[in-house]
């Protein structure tokens, strides 16, 4: 444990600069940080079935066409993905890889417009919904 001296005391209490610490104006995030931050979420749309890998965050599911199926990656800790179904034809499938399994069975499936599934993969448990 570091022992903070007299002099670095007076600067943590007068909102002083101090290479030991942050201040709550360092932790202000800016337009530019958030924009940045909302670009690193990536959006796949498809109309066909689907597997997802470890780039895509939100996949849009068009199913004017055919029923489609999405295939889960197999399970990462603290993975999450978004499922949404964009239109009202058919329906959308979700599945596990191998033997992991969503929301403790063998899948979901998304039948109405704008109805989406956020899931986050647990070790030990399987896609659980959040």
């Amino acid at each position: 444990m570091n022992n903070i001296s007299d002099a670095h005391a007076q600067e943590l209490t007068s909102m002083g600069n101090c290479l030991l610490h942050y201040h709550d104006s360092d932790r202000v995030v800016d337009h530019n940080t958030l924009s940045s931050l909302q670009q690193i979420a990536y959006v796949k749309e498809v109309s066909g079935d689907f597997t997802v890998d470890d780039r895509q965050d939100f996949v849009l599911v068009d199913t004017s066409s055919a029923s489609v199926t999405i295939t889960l990656p197999r399970i990462r800790n603290g993975r999450e993905v978004e499922i949404i179904k964009t239109v009202s034809a058919n329906r959308v499938t979700v599945i596990p890889s191998g033997t992991d399994t969503v929301l403790g069975g063998s899948g979901v499936i998304i039948v109405n417009r704008f109805d989406a599934i956020r899931l986050k993969a647990v070790d030990g448990i399987g896609w659980v919904a959040i």
